[in-house]
């Protein structure tokens, strides 16, 4: 399902005036079209460049638009004159920091919580030094 949810499929197929079906049956193509236009464009990833437009990217389909576009704010407002490695390099702490939140809050999420910090550990190898 390349990481689409049932309730995203379906109001993408609803918003093209499709009829929903099983995300297992999803194409490629829809699966292109949603991340474009639901994460990288809605996100603001396709205005950056480099691994900051990934990582806001990452954080869009992982935590949904407005929580990349909060910590992209964040970053920016807590680093200013950063360069993009930098502001990638405070998202990613963000996103850290979230992941253990929902894991203090929601004992039955802990369970995800190696996984996450394993994504966590990917972006900062993508970011680089």
């Amino acid at each position: 399902m390349e990481g689409v949810t049932q309730s995203t499929y379906d109001a993408y197929r609803k918003q093209h005036g499709l009829v929903p079906q099983d995300v297992r049956n999803i194409s490629k193509g829809e699966v292109h079209d949603i991340y474009q236009n639901q994460y990288w464009n809605a996100s603001g990833s396709n205005k950056l460049s480099g691994p900051l437009a990934d990582i806001v990217f990452d954080v869009a389909v992982n935590s949904g638009v407005h929580t990349a576009q909060q910590m992209l704010q964040r970053a920016r407002q807590q680093n200013p004159g950063a360069d993009d490695k930098t502001l990638a390099r405070n998202i990613v702490d963000q996103q850290r920091q979230h992941y253990v939140n929902i894991a203090n809050a929601r004992p039955d999420k802990r369970k995800f919580l190696n996984g996450w910090m394993r994504r966590i550990n990917d972006l900062n190898a993508h970011i680089g030094q």
